[in-house]
């Protein structure tokens, strides 16, 4: 047990090890705090308590953990147990504080790193520490943060891991990957390792809450491994963050031989394009617009967005539910042939597609037969439940590279987690798609500065082809097997939903952010197709149409605005409030006239091209 106070180094029986025999193997420290906090690995790197006190550990057995009030307690290994460059591993079990402050980088955990206050930045290693309320894995600037994919419940026990091997860098927490980096690990044999904060005085690291069982290796930990110390001694406790379903998946076929039956590169990855996953929350529109970029002919985002007929996408229930941006994709495919491309795509799980025995294998084929073309491929729930992109492949490994909303500096993705992570936290069912790009002999001709008369023509036919697709999505008047009702009809389910007061908050905050980030392109996109000229070869009439149809947009979009600045996303607001219900009436009534004015001047904008469009066939791949 604890004796008096102060600075010690305690003496105490250390509890038997339950442990697996390979879980033992390589520890350097085990800390245990079974009231003290020796080092029960057998190495003597015993640790020096400055403060803490004992607390139950998460099986609720009292005086088995530290508690750290955030005053400034720590432990201190010192010295330091002698770290390797080539692997190392640290596992351990927190617990914050309900009162912890979590703001800018806060609360160290387990750290090497004096803030450089020897002038000696080799003894800035490493922090297990806190970015706002996201478990973070700090490198200083020698290789990116790994971070937590969700915020920190307070109040839970957590189990975290970091883990260095084969020059990553992964954080796992409650047994699942959580995120990785590419880096090097340059540990110091002279400065200390402190567990509770860092090694200098700045208040904000002074960790607030408990901690417990903390082991550190001399090797990596294998993804096995660190699930068994999240499930060791068959703690089954309520969980924070993803609650560890990497641990416990949903039952799904077994993963299958992934060797490729081509003669592929066992590995290829590309670079990764930079671009900002915040400028269109449409992600599948976002997400082709980033494979294009990799092909023969990248464009403008409003040009995809336009083209491809995305811009144009509306469908919605009476309960204001998502949109559904892919359908049966038969929209989608002309819209990407309106750019010159044609698509494949693979669906088991989503979009009425069935998993089978060989979807991993034959997914993994067309992303190895597209990578090695040079071109990106568009996936579903890579690292967040939305689209992103898939840029690199390792066979050896088992690995995807992936680029997406959360992995926006890239990351990785198991062969094994491939169309089945968690939503949310939750198992889910397997859900996996894939698109990929294939660009058609014939590149049609879409910028509106045109010098030639074969330009021009070829032009007016794209621009038809996609003025048309826009005409058909906003006349769609079906019912998706979901209950959506598309187009102008999907207006009317919004408004019945409000008028209900069965008008979802979240969703409608999501929708009206959806909405105006991506018609925020449609209205530069007319107005900058009115004043490029065509050279000597001017069409006036055509000027004025694109003219008048931003006008129209316009007048749409202001009240899309104007509807998110009621429901602003993700806090949303009542939807049954009556004031805030009146408003949402009146303004989607707004909206529907401007999308209906939009939709008669772009049928006649339509049937000037083909009037005046010379006939242009751009057939064939």
């Amino acid at each position: 047990m604890f004796r008096g106070s102060g600075i010690y180094l305690l003496e105490c029986d250390t509890k038997e090890a339950h442990h697996l025999n390979r879980l033992r193997d390589g520890l350097l420290g085990e800390y245990l705090f079974d009231g003290c906090a020796a080092d029960s690995s057998g190495n003597g790197n015993d640790g020096r308590v400055e403060g803490a006190a004992l607390t139950a550990n998460r099986f609720g057995e009292a005086d088995r953990a530290l508690a750290f009030t955030g005053r400034g307690e720590c432990i201190v290994l010192d010295p330091p147990p002698a770290l390797r460059e080539d692997a190392f591993a640290l596992s351990l079990w927190v617990k914050y504080d309900e009162n912890a402050v979590m703001e800018w980088w806060n609360n160290a955990l387990v750290s090497q790193d004096d803030h450089g206050l020897a002038s000696d930045q080799t003894r800035r290693v490493f922090q297990l520490s806190t970015m706002g309320e996201h478990i973070t894995w700090h490198r200083m600037m020698k290789s990116a943060d790994l971070k937590s994919k969700q915020p920190v419940r307070r109040g839970v026990w957590v189990h975290v891991a970091a883990v260095y091997g084969d020059g990553l860098h992964r954080l796992y927490v409650n047994g699942e990957l959580h995120d990785s980096q590419a880096g090097a690990f340059a540990p110091n044999l002279e400065e200390p390792i402190y567990i509770g904060k860092k090694n200098s005085p700045e208040p904000r690291f002074f960790f607030h809450g408990a901690l417990d069982d903390i082991r550190i290796y001399n090797r990596t930990l294998s993804p096995e491994e660190v699930c068994e110390l999240f499930t060791e001694h068959g703690y089954t406790g309520e969980l924070s963050l993803d609650p560890g379903q990497a641990c416990e998946p949903v039952s799904i076929p077994a993963l299958p031989n992934v060797t490729s039956a081509h003669p592929f590169p066992v590995k290829k990855t590309l670079l990764r394009q930079s671009f900002n996953w915040n400028d269109c929350y449409n992600s599948l529109a976002l997400a082709i617009h980033g494979a294009i970029q990799y092909s023969s002919r990248p464009v403008g985002l409003a040009q995809t967005l336009v083209y491809t007929g995305q811009a144009f996408v509306m469908n919605t229930d009476t309960t204001a539910g998502p949109m559904d941006v892919y359908g049966d994709g038969r929209l989608l495919q002309e819209g990407l042939e309106n750019l010159g491309f044609d698509m494949e795509v693979l669906e088991a799980g989503i979009y009425g597609g069935s998993w089978e025995e060989d979807t991993i294998q034959k997914t993994l084929e067309m992303i190895r037969e597209s990578i090695n073309r040079g071109i990106a491929v568009v996936g579903w729930n890579l690292d967040n439940y939305e689209h992103g992109l898939i840029y690199g492949y390792d066979d050896e490994r088992q690995m995807l590279n992936i680029h997406d909303i959360n992995a926006r500096q890239g990351g990785e993705l198991s062969y094994g987690d491939f169309g089945r992570r968690s939503r949310n936290g939750t198992a889910v069912e397997p859900e996996l798609f894939v698109l990929v790009l294939r660009e058609r002999e014939r590149k049609p001709h879409i910028n509106a500065t045109r010098y030639t008369a074969e330009d021009d023509a070829s032009y007016k036919q794209s621009l038809r082809a996609a003025l048309s697709l826009a005409v058909r999505h906003m006349e769609d008047d079906s019912v998706t097997v979901e209950g959506r009702r598309c187009g102008i009809a999907a207006f009317e389910a919004w408004i019945a939903a409000f008028e209900a007061g069965s008008a979802h908050p979240f969703f409608t905050s999501y929708n009206l952010l959806w909405i105006t980030s991506t018609r925020q392109y449609v209205v530069p996109f007319f107005a900058q197709s009115a004043i490029t000229h065509c050279m000597s070869l001017q069409d006036h009439k055509l000027q004025r149409y694109m003219l008048d149809l931003a006008g129209f947009v316009m007048a749409g979009y202001q009240a899309w605005v104007k509807l998110r600045e009621l429901f602003p996303f993700p806090k949303s607001a009542d939807t049954t409030e009556p004031l805030l219900k009146a408003k949402a009436i009146r303004l989607l009534q707004e909206a529907r006239e401007a999308e209906i004015a939009t939709l008669e001047l772009l049928r006649e904008t339509v049937k000037h091209l083909s009037a005046e469009a010379e006939p242009l066939t751009l057939t064939g791949k």
